[in-house]
């Protein structure tokens, strides 16, 4: 290959390697452009989802909170139909000692 041919070749080599650099640029500032959206997205994705686990766990604590006084309510009933039903039974059998309410 004579002189000619080779400064040719390699100034294609270089024209070339320089297209190259500068797509190789183009692809790794796109690539950090992509990255820092990624992380945005991310962030906000982190902020939503620490916001519906305080949601969650307020809703959880009220939900707890609302079954206990339920279930103190349904014990105090009980408790109340438990003494109604001991003074029924205790008139019901006072009439039956007194001869009130027989046939």
């Amino acid at each position: 290959m004579d002189h000619e041919k080779w400064l040719e070749q390699h100034d294609r080599m270089l024209a070339d390697h320089e297209l190259f650099m500068q797509r190789h640029q183009q692809w790794f500032e796109e690539h950090q452009q992509a990255s820092k959206k990624h992380e945005q997205e991310i962030r906000q994705i982190r902020g939503l989802l620490a916001r519906a686990i305080r949601a969650s766990v307020i809703e959880a604590r009220s939900e707890r909170r609302k079954r206990r006084e339920l279930d103190d309510k349904i014990t105090q009933l009980a408790a109340a139909q438990l003494v109604t039903e001991e003074k029924l039974q205790r008139l019901i059998e006072r009439d039956r000692q007194s001869g009130n309410g027989s046939r």
